[in-house]
């Protein structure tokens, strides 16, 4: 459904475009009438909003906040648009065909939850218990590279922090 390269090759997409609303049309962050059909997530993932201090849009649900990151051009990490979806975004589409991370952190941490999760295009699921930052709501945000291991780039290629310590100082450990 997402293509802005237009090489036959989809891309991966935002919360609110998976839960569908119109999509990306090119990587300069343009958005076109197209719409996921049927929707791959709740309409509520639709919600993106801005929380006061977080870059990027966030979805707020049962107690978690959730940040999709698509790639830019250099393979770094960018978040969806304040109100959803690609708008004004520019993503690399050939990186977004094989690159995307999310994270869900408490939206009150120690009332809504504890840990902090991440999952990226391989499907393993990472948790860290914020032994050294504690992630919460718009008190203490997640920061795109806190998942990726401590002595990579920080780019959305490098390597996660699978068991290991993260860019945050958190060790992230593989939930089975």
């Amino acid at each position: 459904m997402i293509d802005t390269n237009n090489n036959g090759v989809g891309e991966y997409g935002f919360l609110s475009e998976l839960a569908g609303e119109p999509v990306r049309s090119n990587e300069a962050g343009g958005v076109g009438k197209t719409i996921v059909r049927p929707a791959l997530l709740s309409n509520s993932f639709a919600n993106v909003k801005s929380l006061p201090g977080v870059p990027g849009g966030t979805v707020t649900r049962s107690g978690y906040c959730f940040q999709m990151f698509l790639p830019d051009k250099n393979g770094a990490a960018v978040s969806e648009a304040l109100k959803g979806g690609g708008t004004g975004i520019c993503i690399d589409a050939k990186k977004a065909e094989v690159l995307w991370c999310c994270y869900a952190w408490p939206s009150a941490h120690g009332v809504s939850g504890r840990r902090t999760f991440f999952i990226n295009q391989t499907g393993d699921v990472l948790s860290t218990n914020a032994e050294v930052v504690t992630y919460s709501g718009d008190k203490q945000p997640i920061t795109p590279t806190a998942a990726f291991l401590s002595t990579a780039s920080g780019l959305m290629d490098c390597a996660v922090a699978a068991n290991a310590v993260g860019k945050d100082g958190n060790r992230w450990i593989v939930v089975d």
